[in-house]
């Protein structure tokens, strides 16, 4: 399980098995077999229905107890990701 914020949004992805979900912001879930699509250029939610429900369920169950993160701006970077001279 993967919960992260990056730039004003919450970034979210579970590994299980062969099974990768993503979910970026308020962009509908991502889902690859990992195992025979390792580029992740083939999004399976709409074909594996079941599959995006379950691991759906599964990080809503995990992100549950833990209190959410407010995405943050990084003061010491400047806007091409390098970081300001001292």
């Amino acid at each position: 399980y993967w919960r992260w914020p990056f730039q004003g949004s919450a970034k979210r992805a579970i590994r299980s098995g062969e099974w990768k979900w993503v979910k970026n912001g308020d962009a509908p879930a991502e889902l690859y077999r990992i195992t025979a699509d390792i580029g992740e250029a083939m999004n399976l939610a709409t074909t594996e229905p079941a599959k995006l429900a379950e691991l759906s369920a599964a990080y809503d169950a995990w992100v549950a107890p833990h209190p959410p993160i407010a995405p943050q701006d990084n003061p010491g970077a400047t806007k091409k990701g390098k970081k300001k001279a001292p």
